[in-house]
């Protein structure tokens, strides 16, 4: 080339390349990789501009560090510190953001359950999420953010263990059977068996100094209870949660030879949290479960050339499908979950086997596509026994099916019977909404009425009297109960100290006052002296029973 055109060359302006340090990227721009990378996780990503971060430092590439996350809606969910770890970080907030979606849904649904069950007019919502007291005692629902003191369980189906998991730090009181039955019910995700507190059935537990449990039978599962709260922290006065259960003749007949339950008989409940699953069903009378038992019995003598599948839940009928094998000398094929929970139990009848293909008679989990692929695996002809009153197989089965009714819930004349030997005050539905014309036939079952103070049927405290009617300590007064009309004598209390609040307790051979009052001597008790007609004086005693001068 030429001098002259080498010049002119060199008159020419110069394209000079940029190094590295200095080109400046645009807002979104990210390397292939790494943007393939994300995008495989499904998170979109964008590079923060450097020039509207001046402070950020840079890599030696000339990379921003600051690498900006998004959502589908382009809002920013995390920045992440290095691109080298983009990846793993990515990783691991896909599995956080996914956790809190879970979370939002699950608790946006107890909203809207909560906004459903609620019913204008003359019905009585369910109190699906008992809690007693402020932040104070839990049954049957175990939510986190609640900051409930106690929870308690009355037993281990799946519908009273929702959002019971590994992660679970807080103490949960139970039956004996049941602290054996949720871990294997629940498998890996079972809260840590060091929380769980089991209480023995029959019996009255202090749970804190001003807090007691009494432990009932259910009669509805194994394991299943329910509770009776006392003590001077509970508002109100007594607290009966009855969980589920069924209230048969072998419950009601508990109230003549059963400790526990002639104690709930003499105590005034100011709330019942009442099991009413059957009380508006069709039929007011279920069968006794030995009824039941024959009916079935009866049954299968006719079906010894057939395959038979038993459609049950995870947990129940025990007795039912033993008395089946007992009855014919025969083994019966279930799942391994069931057999744990016959070990656990001690259970001896019948003849079990862990998934036993060669087995004439079977188990599945409830549901028809369970029961459709137990069918597939047995021989025909196959006739499946539905030991409920559900009747959902009805359709889909039609002539292969065999219906035995069948209620581990009480039935609606169980339910009057059972009400008709309490003292109580109010009645709350758990499983669902109440008529008011039901509630209030309810509440004239009760042996004695205790009055409520706000209008039917819900009293945040049955004890409270109107404060324009004060007495003096020891006088007794009627006091109307609000809308029933109903009247009941009650003692009130003119100064805070020494006010229970369960005033059933004072009777003339005298009450503990270390389950009622912090405040007071121990040593010392407070009786009502009957010896003097018209009026009442108040004695101190010592431990040994002496009148303190």
């Amino acid at each position: 080339m030429s001098r002259a055109k080498r010049k002119a060359s060199s008159n020419e302006p110069q394209m000079q390349t940029p190094s590295s340090s200095q080109r400046k990227k645009s807002p979104g721009e990210i390397p292939p990789t790494i943007a393939a990378e994300a995008d495989q996780h499904g998170i979109a990503t964008r590079v923060e501009d450097t020039d509207s971060a001046p402070n950020t430092p840079s890599s030696s590439s000339g990379r921003p560090r600051n690498v900006r996350f998004c959502n589908e809606n382009a809002n920013e969910v995390r920045i992440i510190p290095s691109v080298k770890t983009t990846l793993p970080f990515a990783e691991q907030m896909a599995k956080e953001r996914q956790a809190e979606a879970e979370e939002a849904q699950r608790l946006q649904l107890e909203e809207e359950t909560s906004a459903e069950d609620f019913v204008e007019g003359n019905t009585i919502p369910k109190c699906g999420k008992i809690v007693i007291g402020r932040q104070y005692i839990s049954i049957d629902r175990f939510v986190r953010s609640d900051n409930c003191k106690y929870h308690f369980l009355t037993h281990a189906h799946v519908d009273h263990i929702g959002n019971l998991n590994k992660s679970w730090k807080s103490p949960i009181y139970c039956s004996e059977l049941t602290a054996k039955i949720l871990p294997i019910i629940m498998g890996k995700k079972a809260p840590s068996s060091t929380f769980l507190r089991p209480l023995k059935v029959g019996e009255s537990h202090m749970i804190e100094p001003n807090l007691f449990v009494t432990v009932l039978d259910a009669h509805h599962c194994l394991g299943s209870v329910m509770f009776l709260f006392e003590g001077a922290s509970i508002p109100g006065g007594s607290v009966l949660c009855t969980g589920d259960f069924r209230a048969d003749s072998e419950m009601l007949a508990r109230f003549e030879n059963d400790p526990s339950f002639m104690k709930l008989a003499e105590v005034s409940i100011s709330k019942i949290y009442l099991d009413n699953t059957y009380l508006d069903y069709r039929e007011a009378n279920f069968p006794e479960r030995e009824e039941s038992a024959k009916m079935l019995l009866s049954k299968m003598e006719g079906l010894h050339d057939c395959s038979v599948l038993f459609p049950v839940f995870k947990l129940g009928r025990e007795e039912m499908l033993e008395k089946v094998s007992e009855h014919l000398s025969e083994p019966i094929s279930t799942s391994s979950q069931r057999l744990a929970i016959r070990k656990v139990c001690g259970s001896k009848r019948g003849e079990f086997y862990d998934e036993d293909t060669t087995a004439r008679i079977r188990t599945s989990l409830r549901g028809a596509k369970n029961v459709f692929a137990a069918l597939k695996k047995m021989p025909e002809p196959a006739v499946t026994i539905d030991i409920s009153l559900r009747g959902e197989y009805s359709e889909i089965l039609k002539d292969n099916l065999v219906t035995i009714p069948y209620s581990d819930h009480s039935s609606r004349e169980e339910i009057f019977a059972f009400l008709s030997r309490l003292r109580f005050g109010e009645v709350v539905p758990t499983s669902a909404p109440m008529e008011l014309s039901t509630a209030e036939e309810l509440m004239k079952l009760s042996k004695a009425v205790i009055p409520s103070t706000t209008p039917f049927p819900r009293a945040d405290d049955v004890q409270t009297i109107m404060e324009e009617r004060t007495v003096e300590l020891g006088q007794t007064e009627e006091v109307v109960a609000t809308p029933s009309g109903l009247t009941s004598p009650r003692l009130n209390f003119d100064f805070s100290s020494l006010k229970p609040v369960d005033t059933s307790v004072f009777r003339s051979q005298g009450v503990d006052l270390l389950q009622y009052c912090c405040v007071v001597d121990l040593a010392r008790k407070f009786a009502l002296d009957s010896s003097r007609s018209g009026e009442y004086e108040v004695n101190f005693y010592d431990e040994h029973g002496n009148i303190l001068g």
